[in-house]
């Protein structure tokens, strides 16, 4: 069990079925990562690449959701240890650990061991770019406003805001020529006023985007929404001034998923859980469009589960593309490193090697699940 190890010392592998460097690698703290493995297995399958995917479900330590940035970050840590002897390349599909781990994080960084794609950071990029300009009539101003719907680490941590707020920077100052400052700005009795020291640059002058922050005060709320401004400079009309982030904590779906098991093998609600499900749906569905979300990141694997059901309750960000669904995205970016892996180091690839290896630091998922994912082949390790 992972709990039971130090988080900074690597585990002792035993021998394993798989040669070193055949595997992409994929984890998460239950079966939503499953979703993902689902997706690389079928990528590969059909375009006739020999590698294998090995998925860790870390159900052991299940939920993530609800424990501390820097557990989480740890066992974060020791997974990537466990899995890069055999994985070049590492797919965090979990969102609440990419989170933790961009934020604490030790392993995988640095430019050595295998490459770690975070899900977080993929899930950012789709949304920034499917989220619609909305024109603010009183000032003149254009708005991206952006919903993340995560754990309540994930809604509290804010990591998909930070890459967001990163990914609109990148927009203005390429339109500016050169590269805007980020400032953080607090709220004080005198209104917005720049957290870092007056004479470090020319606020009234020098374009900048005022990055502010809040958190969510009331009583078991998880969240907070991020706002980036820019100052001091008029974009072209294809770009927004300001973006504005939402997020969000929903909790209860991870519990729907690996703890109530609402779904058939068929991928259907089970009618004993449909009322349940669908009136929590619709409550976040809610909130959403009050909030004038025009793009949402379902910014934990298991909410994937119930991406028709969004699309039902959201049809104008639905007709756009713009509920965003990252592990496909994930997907992708993991086999495009692998092909290039394989030009780079030929004679790596084990072509006898079996699809699909998963192993489960605690429950494993149920037999529907796996159905449902057309995962019913994969071969279960015991000990990795």
């Amino acid at each position: 069990m992972l709990a039971a190890m130090p988080p900074s010392t690597p585990a002792s592998l035993p021998k394993l079925p798989i040669d070193a460097g055949t595997c992409v690698g994929i984890f998460d703290s239950g079966s939503g990562g499953l979703v993902t493995t689902s997706w690389v297995a079928r990528i590969l399958e059909e375009a006739g690449i020999p590698a294998g995917v090995l998925f860790l479900g870390d159900t052991a330590n299940l939920p993530y959701g609800t424990k501390p940035l820097e557990t989480v970050a740890a066992l974060a840590d020791v997974i990537i240890d466990r899995l890069s002897p055999i994985c070049p390349a590492i797919g965090i599909a979990c969102n609440t650990a990419s989170s933790a781990w961009e934020r604490a994080g030790r392993r995988g960084k640095g430019g050595t061991g295998p490459q770690i794609f975070s899900i977080v950071d993929v899930g950012a990029e789709q949304a920034y770019a499917k989220a619609r300009i909305a024109g603010e009539r009183q000032t003149s101003r254009r708005c991206k406003n952006i919903g993340v719907l995560g754990t309540e680490l994930t809604a509290d941590c804010q990591a998909h805001a930070d890459r967001l707020i990163e990914l609109h920077r990148d927009a203005l100052s390429f339109a500016a020529g050169h590269e805007l400052p980020l400032v953080s700005y607090d709220l004080t009795e005198r209104g917005l006023t720049p957290a870092l020291p007056r004479n470090l640059i020319h606020y009234d002058h020098t374009p900048h985007i005022a990055v502010t922050r809040e958190s969510f005060t009331s009583p078991n709320s998880h969240g907070g929404i991020s706002r980036a401004h820019v100052r001091n400079f008029e974009p072209s009309q294809s770009l927004p001034h300001d973006l504005e982030i939402v997020s969000l904590a929903a909790q209860r779906l991870v519990n729907f998923v690996d703890v109530e098991h609402v779904f058939t093998g068929d991928g259907l609600l089970k009618p004993i859980h449909a009322d349940a499900v669908r009136s929590f749906l619709q409550q976040v569905s809610r909130d959403l469009q009050q909030r004038k979300i025009t793009s949402v990141i379902l910014g934990c694997t298991h909410f994937e589960f119930f991406s028709d059901e969004f699309s039902l309750l959201l049809p104008g960000m639905a007709a756009r593309g713009s509920i965003v669904s990252p592990s496909g995205t994930l997907a992708w970016a993991l086999v495009d490193f692998l092909q290039e892996f394989r030009e780079r180091f030929p004679g790596k690839i084990n072509p006898a090697a079996p699809r699909v290896f998963a192993h489960f630091t605690g429950a494993q998922p149920s037999a529907e699940t796996l159905q449902a994912l057309g995962l019913q082949e994969l071969t279960l390790l015991e000990t990795l």
